[in-house]
């Protein structure tokens, strides 16, 4: 059985830093899945973005920073805007599930993260 995950319910629109973690209260709880398809979208820049870095990191628990691992592929690394990006993960995932975007020069960037989760049984 498949079911949809939405990392971010609405486009999000990035400032430029040094990389920011999804606010820990949205992580996605995958622990009843066995594979994800996550699909992302690069929709718009804002003045001279050199490098956007979309990332899934994964935890055992949802209170703290502490041991969150990042997944083995990134999913987005672009600078034009209309991109898009699509991985399969069909291990090495806890939990809990959250992006962390970069956004490298220019002013921001506007990104949206969604996909299927699927079980075995």
């Amino acid at each position: 059985m498949a079911d949809i995950v939405t990392l971010t319910h609405q486009p999000i629109r990035q400032l430029t830093t040094t990389g920011t973690l999804q606010p820990i209260y949205l992580a996605a709880d995958i622990g009843g899945y066995d594979f994800l398809d996550m699909q992302a979208g690069l929709l718009g820049i804002e003045g001279a973005v050199s490098a956007f870095t979309l990332e899934l990191w994964t935890g055992m628990q949802a209170q703290t920073d502490d041991g969150w691992a990042k997944v083995g592929a990134t999913l987005l690394s672009t600078t034009t805007p209309g991109t898009w990006g699509a991985v399969n993960y069909p291990n090495g995932l806890l939990r809990y599930l959250r992006w962390r975007a970069v956004v490298t020069g220019g002013t921001a960037a506007t990104f949206f993260i969604r996909g299927m989760a699927r079980r075995y049984a």
